[in-house]
């Protein structure tokens, strides 16, 4: 039983894209939230985007005007990329300021940029951080980042509290702004127990013989194992191939030429920059049929490096090549570069290379004297930051 309120408070919230919805989280937060308060006895405004629903308009439902005792208003919405969000919010925030609330409580860093309005008006704001959502892989750079971390900024500046949802969010707000925050995880409803007979037989999956993860597969969800390849079986031997490692290399490259660097390789090989498997899997011992090795382009003399890349000097060819003189190290890597270059003086060019350090392999390409040498280092990954 959830206990009445004392004071009957008038709230008004802004951030999610709409409710009811299942578009994301924060939505079911808000949902979730909202109906609780109302069933306490607060008085509940939520402003939602207006706009179609983020899957397509196919999915679109009608607007209410009331759900679950909230009342529900729509406010205008700039339907562009990128600026859905900020004008809905910049909008809400108007809404509040001018609205006879007691509190505004903003969901999300990039609404939170508005703060102040309501602020301004004297209204109590509170401003839920779901997550440092300017770092996040498809925000990483141009004006998104940028509005979202100074949306950041201002809940630190104009929020009378600031919620969190995990205690890496909480240090991170102590130690960046060395401001106090409250920590409340999600939670979920009581889940009702189901047996599993539909995965069994649509799958053939039993019980305690899989992982089901529901969620977004992006970097920030912090899913180590989001990341699958093939182990491949060549006369009775078994090899690790992940050909979409090898696809996001060369993407700088004007010649986007196909890479083999995840090509037939060992356990040793492979988990030098691949997450340890959680399921049973053959195990992978051949080190002698890697791509490289089987094209004799797997160098274990310096000498053999440097005839190579003379040969790419003359030919103007690319030259991809895997070390196996031993570990390669920052010494020894400045050992091949200065090789590298001596060849290309020789030809009057310069070299570029770029470095897979995990795999010990390196792209030679020379350019004419007058183009600067380059030397950068490539991180293979799931195709997520090409």
């Amino acid at each position: 039983m959830m206990e009445q309120c004392k004071e009957k408070l008038n709230i008004a919230m802004f951030g999610q894209k709409r409710i009811p919805s299942r578009e994301g989280g924060v939505e079911i937060v808000v949902e979730e939230l909202c109906s609780r308060m109302v069933a306490q006895g607060y008085n509940v405004t939520c402003y939602n985007r207006g706009g179609h629903h983020v899957s397509g308009s196919e999915y679109d439902s009608k607007r209410l005007k009331e759900y679950k005792g909230i009342r529900l208003k729509t406010v205008p919405t700039i339907e562009k990329k990128g600026l859905a969000a900020v004008s809905s919010s910049f909008f809400a925030a108007l809404c509040c300021a001018f609205g006879r609330y007691d509190i505004v409580h903003i969901h999300a860093e990039g609404p939170a940029f508005f703060a102040w309005l309501p602020k301004l008006f004297g209204k109590k704001v509170i401003v839920t951080i779901h997550g440092l959502d300017w770092q996040r892989e498809k925000w990483k750079s141009g004006f998104g980042s940028k509005f979202i971390h100074h949306g950041e900024k201002n809940a630190v500046k104009y929020a009378d509290e600031i919620i969190v949802l995990s205690k890496g969010v909480q240090d991170y707000f102590e130690k960046e702004y060395g401001r106090k925050t409250v920590f409340i995880p999600n939670g979920v409803n009581r889940p009702k127990i189901q047996e599993a007979e539909l995965i069994t037989e649509k799958y053939g999956l039993e019980k305690d013989s899989y992982i089901l993860f529901l969620g977004r597969l992006v970097p920030e969800k912090g899913i180590k194992y989001r990341h699958t390849w093939n182990i491949v079986k060549i006369n009775g031997i078994y090899y690790h191939l992940d050909a979409t490692f090898d696809n996001s290399l060369g993407k700088d490259h004007e010649n986007k030429e196909i890479r083999y660097d995840y090509f037939n390789l060992d356990d040793q090989q492979i988990f030098r920059d691949h997450e340890p498997l959680i399921a049973p899997a053959p195990h992978c011992n051949d080190h002698d049929h890697f791509y490289y090795k089987e094209k004799k382009l797997s160098f274990t003399k310096q000498e053999d490096v440097y005839k190579r890349s003379l040969q790419a000097a003359k030919k103007g060819k690319v030259l991809v090549f895997h070390w196996r003189g031993g570990y390669l190290t920052k010494e020894v890597l400045n050992e091949l570069l200065d090789l590298i270059r001596k060849a290309g003086m020789e030809k009057e060019k310069n070299a570029m290379v770029s470095i897979n350090w995990p795999q010990a392999v390196l792209r030679v390409q020379y350019a004419d004297i007058q183009v600067q040498e380059s030397v950068m280092l490539e991180e293979a990954n799931e195709g997520e930051k090409a």
